[in-house]
């Protein structure tokens, strides 16, 4: 019953909040609004990765997020572009094996502008009752056209911009962290990924929980935990998402893992459509 709801959901809300936010864009902004995003969702759902790299700018982006010690207009050193490459390549590669791993598709839920910057909702969906909302700030660089501004996964608790300011802070000034903590997490999640990939959930969970509390709640450790909790039990996996309700700073993550929360408690779906309308007039507003 759970699966079909999240096909009511977002076609309800819809219906009610599309007009009234899509009232403060211009024409224009919303017809190349819908174009970037058609092109997003087909990049998604037809393994185009090569499309998407041709809308974000490391640069701009960089602009956009606020990173430690650099002063306004400032341009990063090399090694933080590197950084956040590397995070929109892993985190497109880890959608993309998503997406092919569960048939899973990326469906455009909503358009509104806030701030200056437009933002494009998706819902993920598969065969598995397993759910994610996709959040993508578009904004126009200096040529007038639209490029990605920032990513945000609600059910991975942080957006882009905020894993790069996190990974910067955690790590961008202490070389010896970097080195011995950071890489000794890392080669840790590594083994766990070569047990991922052969189907045992239980045991890459448990070197995951095996990390220095130092290290372990950086968002890809944490989310990842999250994921794989899944495959244990209903215990572990509530745990993981209490941790994750604490840890994350968005309103609307925090909401997503207690409705998740909710259903896993009890079966009151009247309480369960609830918190989903919840949950997607917070990412419509927001």
């Amino acid at each position: 019953m759970k699966r079909l709801l999240l096909f009511i959901i977002p076609l309800f809300l819809w219906s009610c909040a599309d007009e009234a936010q899509l009232q403060e864009m211009t024409e224009k902004e919303r017809l190349k609004a819908e174009e970037l995003a058609n092109i997003i969702q087909d990049a998604y759902n037809h393994d185009k990765a090569a499309v998407l790299s041709d809308y974000f700018d490391a640069i701009e982006f960089s602009k956009r997020v606020r990173i430690p010690e650099l002063r306004p207009g400032e341009k990063p050193p090399q090694i933080v572009l590197n950084i956040i490459h590397q995070m929109f390549e892993t985190f497109n590669n880890n959608l993309f094996e998503h997406l092919a791993v569960n048939a899973s598709k990326l469906n455009l839920l909503h358009i509104h502008k806030k701030d200056d910057v437009i933002r494009l909702t998706y819902i993920l969906e598969n065969e598995e009752s397993f759910y994610n909302y996709l959040v993508f700030y578009i904004s126009p660089n200096s040529q007038k056209e639209f490029e990605i501004a920032n990513i945000y996964s609600v059910y991975d608790g942080l957006s882009l911009g905020q894993n790069v300011n996190q990974f910067a802070s955690r790590y961008g000034s202490n070389s010896m962290i970097f080195l011995n903590g950071l890489m000794e997490a890392n080669n840790i999640y590594l083994e766990a990924e070569s047990y991922m990939n052969q189907g045992d959930f239980k045991k890459a969970y448990q070197l995951l929980d095996s990390i220095d509390d130092k290290h372990k709640n950086v968002q890809k450790y944490a989310a990842s935990r999250l994921r794989l909790s899944e495959y244990v039990d209903n215990d572990t996996y509530k745990k993981e998402l209490q941790n994750m309700q604490s840890i994350s700073p968005n309103r609307q993550s925090k909401l997503l893992y207690q409705c998740i929360i909710d259903g896993l408690d009890n079966e009151d779906e009247e309480r369960y459509i609830e918190c989903f309308i919840e949950l997607e007039n917070l990412l419509f507003e927001t």
